[in-house]
Order: structure tokens, then sequence, then C-alpha cells
């Protein structure tokens, strides 16, 4: 039921889409990971049925769709991900610095990160890397379990001693 409530309320925005049609302009865009539409969903279920409705948490996928299918809120501002890894470096260093602070102060009890690197987002001809970051993946190493493997996903879990 998510999943379609996902789907209808997307193809109110997609008409909105600039372009000569929909499907051209949304063929500009690819995403080149590992991720399927299964794997977002089972990745959605699992945390569903353990984090609890006021959990918030943190998912470094693309898209963002875990959030509306397990029906939980980001721990941070920054649920997609274009402006952490896409345009000036300034508004990228500001972005993260942004994500770090938001994680820090809400303790997410899960954050999702990719199980590999080598991640790349696609608009037209510019190709852009789409890996978490480096102090992510240190704070997440620090402060995180590895609970689970779902497809390219990794859920990790807040350590009951995180600082």
């Amino acid at each position: 039921p998510a999943v379609d409530n996902v789907l209808k309320g997307s193809s109110a925005v997609v008409t909105l889409l600039p372009g000569d049609s929909n499907a051209a302009f949304l063929r500009q865009f690819s995403y080149l990971g590992s991720n399927t539409a299964a794997d977002v969903q089972e990745v959605a279920s699992y945390i569903a049925a353990r984090a609890k409705e006021s959990d918030r948490v943190f998912v470094w996928l693309h898209p963002p769709t875990v959030y509306a299918v397990a029906q939980r809120w980001s721990a941070s501002k920054h649920a997609y991900l274009p402006p952490l890894v896409y345009g000036p470096e300034a508004l990228q260093t500001k972005a993260r610095a942004e994500v770090m602070s938001d994680l820090r102060r809400q303790r997410p009890p899960y954050i999702v990160l990719p199980a590999t690197l080598g991640w790349y987002w696609r608009f037209g001809s510019a190709m852009s890397p789409i890996d978490p970051f480096p102090e992510l993946l240190d704070f997440v190493a620090r402060n995180y379990v590895r609970e689970a493997e779902i497809g390219g996903s990794v859920v990790y879990r807040l350590r009951e001693s995180a600082s």
C-alpha cells in the first residue's frame, strides 16, 4: 500500500517536469548503483519492522523512496542526495556539515548506506559520484553496527554505547 501511495504521488510530480515530454525528460536521468525497487521495498520493510514510528532514520540511497515506503522521516533535512554530491563545492560542504549536525543531534537508530562504493548519478551526459562522504562513513563506523545487507545496501543500527 505505501508503494502505491508513493507511485500515485509521483505521477503528480512527473506531470510538472519541464521538457517536451515527461518520458523524454526522465530518460536524461539514470542511476548507476545496485538498488532495485525490490531492494528498496525490502530495506523499507526491514526498517518499518524495527524502528518505532516516531524514529527518524537516515538513508543514503537514490532515490530516497525508502523514507516514504517505510513511513519514517529522515533524520536530516537533506533526504535527497544531489545537494550533498552535486554542484558547487561550497554548497556540498555546507550540506554535508548540516547532515552531520543533524545526525549527531538526532542519533537515528538506523542508517542505510550502499554496500559498495563507486555509484554514480547521471543527468544527460554529466556524471557525478554519489558515494557517502568520509565524515559520514567515519561517523557510522564509530557509532553503528552492521546489522543487515539487503541487495546493494547495508543497514546499520546505532550502538547502545554510541558516543
